[in-house]
């Protein structure tokens, strides 16, 4: 897109003839090394100064190859403790993916909050309401007329807890 901005191409001081845009340059090589474009070139080596030195020596010395996509979400991980106990999992083997990882690392923290069950009836409660408060009043009008047999059944039985027995 900008031709001007490419290595080689002379962008400093005219005086003392230094070139700026090595950096272009190193993504290129990366580039061509992997097989890869220069974007995903350039955004693996702005990955890579977001590892510290001991996640970048423990992933160098993972037992199964690691790969691209891994340290792409390894800097999406905001938390160091978090980063590093992932990239040992990782390391280990005991995880193939960022996400495998830290769901190994939320079950063994204790301090973690598990996510509740979702009340299947509790949600098809929400889903009805919204769609009752979004529905035209004449529909709403033409569903009571349907289904009034069946309303009149469910006030007057007992209560289904929707767990398969009666309440």
């Amino acid at each position: 897109m900008h031709p001007d901005r490419k290595p080689g191409v002379f962008k400093g001081n005219r005086y003392t003839g230094k070139l700026v845009g090595e950096l272009g340059s190193l993504i290129r090589t990366v580039a061509a090394a992997f097989g890869i474009t220069e974007r995903w070139a350039f955004k693996l080596m702005q990955i890579g100064d977001r590892l510290t030195a001991e996640e970048a020596a423990l992933l160098d010395g993972a037992r199964t190859p690691i790969s691209v996509a891994i340290p792409k979400d390894l800097a999406k991980v905001g938390e160091p403790d978090g980063r590093l106990a992932v990239v040992r999992l990782l390391a280990a083997g005991k995880a193939t993916s960022v996400t495998q990882a830290r769901g190994q690392v939320r079950a063994a923290d204790p301090d973690t909050p598990s996510r509740p069950n979702k009340d299947r009836v509790e949600e098809a409660f929400k889903a009805l309401c919204d769609l009752w408060s979004r529905s035209p009043k004449g529909a709403r009008r033409r569903f009571v007329e349907r289904e009034a047999t069946a309303i009149r059944a469910l006030l007057d039985g007992p209560v289904d807890d929707g767990a398969g027995g009666e309440a």
